[in-house]
């Protein structure tokens, strides 16, 4: 195996035999006798590796996946980015509809600008996912194939070949206009909220001699969708993207939001005091008021003073006071004998 990978090593283009090197290094692991602390080390760093992988959502961790993995193919040489770009012709005459999809995978060879590239993809595609279609997965792969559709019309007109970094913008333009009140910085310079962040990316980049045609189709498909999403509907009140219920089918277990139970009149019982006493088994009552008085309870103390409204004209109550004095035998007075 390492005579394979020495010919490999001198067959190959430079960019190619260094990642080859750089995957031999990685991969060929030392006796289990001979394991240190540097390997325990990169035991870590590859776990921590995995968690953060692990931990990024499914439609950003995907995309992530396919498009490290194009430019790796197309490092080896196993893959021509000819037979990726975007080619209205080839689409259509000879009818290679992969194009479709690879044109919005290739962020070109390894390099800085690709490590900028990935970093905008993956910060911006996962905040959006987490944050603004938190819950809402088949919304937000439904955003991508909106401002997909929007690029891949306007892509002939504009002779524009490869569409990833112009979805990457699309992103940073949504997330930036749902997060108007979030402060940002330049370098540490320039302080501004978070609408600007597009267009000071796209001065930054004329700035270096990068043309604007790719950041300014990712803000026209950005504009149009949340526009569309949010704007009109408020404006309007009517929503005219509506997500395809195939796209909710396939996220239905992870977006499905709790049902409401419907309670009809006679199974619906009323809030209850949390500190009330329960009272016994067969004798609850849910349809009456807790804090209600009970009707089958005992009559409460009665002023002992007040007359008795039941008693015969003349016959005092039994319960008087029995401090008071006896209206029927008065002091100082003699008794009649018979």
């Amino acid at each position: 195996s390492l005579s394979l990978y020495i010919y490999l090593f001198y067959s190959l283009s430079p960019l190619s035999s260094s990642l080859l090197l750089f995957f031999f290094l990685m991969i060929r692991r030392p006796p289990r006798s001979t394991l240190s602390s540097s390997s325990a080390a990169s035991d870590v760093y590859k776990r921590q590796l995995e968690d953060w992988y692990n931990q990024i959502p499914v439609i950003t961790r995907v995309y992530l996946t396919l498009a490290v993995a194009t430019t790796l193919l197309c490092a080896l040489e196993i893959v021509s980015p000819f037979s990726l770009y975007f080619n209205s012709n080839a689409i259509l005459y000879k009818f290679e509809l992969w194009r479709l999809v690879t044109n919005f995978l290739f962020f070109g060879l390894f390099g800085i600008e690709y490590v900028f590239h990935m970093f905008f993809l993956v910060r911006y595609c996962r905040l959006l996912e987490e944050n603004t279609f938190h819950g809402r997965t088949a919304d937000f792969l439904f955003m991508l194939l909106f401002g997909g559709t929007i690029m891949t019309v306007l892509a002939p007109f504009l002779n524009v070949h490869f569409l990833g970094s112009s979805l990457s913008f699309m992103m940073v333009y949504v997330w930036s206009y749902r997060h108007e009140h979030i402060q940002m910085s330049f370098l540490g310079v320039v302080n501004f909220t978070a609408p600007y962040l597009p267009w000071v990316l796209l001065v930054f980049a004329v700035l270096f001699g990068a043309s604007p045609v790719m950041d300014l189709l990712g803000v026209l498909a950005g504009h149009l969708y949340y526009f569309l999403e949010w704007e009109y509907p408020r404006i309007r009140g009517v929503k005219l993207l509506q997500t395809p219920s195939m796209l909710r089918s396939l996220f239905e277990v992870e977006d499905r939001e709790p049902e409401l139970e419907l309670v009809t009149q006679e199974q619906h019982e009323p809030d209850r005091n949390p500190f009330a006493p329960q009272p016994p088994a067969g004798l609850e009552q849910p349809d009456r008021n807790p804090f209600a008085p009970n009707p089958q309870a005992e009559e409460p103390d009665r002023n002992p003073f007040a007359p008795n409204p039941q008693a015969p004209a003349g016959i005092e109550e039994p319960d008087t006071n029995p401090v008071a004095p006896n209206p029927a035998v008065l002091p100082n007075q003699p008794v009649e004998a018979n």
